[in-house]
């Protein structure tokens, strides 16, 4: 048995709401670079823009890659917080006014 371990980055999707750009492929595109490399190295970053980002990354140090990781995950949660609590209030105010009739 072969192993091919294929490690992606971003890919627009309707899970990500990512639009599609030069890093961030179309799924159509990111499926065919995954195709092309079955077979070839266990442990590969198929799409070639995904490769050039995941290079240049790994040549940041750790302390500096750890701290922006850290910001931009505690802003996207906050996000995801704010959005959360917004649904849930429109939620209870609709069904305070369903209540009243």
């Amino acid at each position: 048995m072969n192993l091919n371990i294929q490690v992606p980055l971003f890919v627009s999707t309707k899970m990500t709401r990512m639009r599609a750009s030069l890093f961030v492929p179309t799924p159509d595109k990111y499926s065919k670079a995954c195709t092309k490399w079955i077979g070839y190295e266990k442990l590969v970053v198929p799409y070639l823009f995904h490769n050039l980002q995941s290079f240049l990354i790994r040549k940041i140090p750790d302390v500096f890659l750890d701290s922006y990781m850290l910001r931009n995950l505690l802003y996207s949660r906050k996000r995801g917080l704010i959005k959360d609590s917004q649904i849930k209030g429109s939620e209870a105010s609709s069904n305070s006014e369903t209540n009243k009739h």
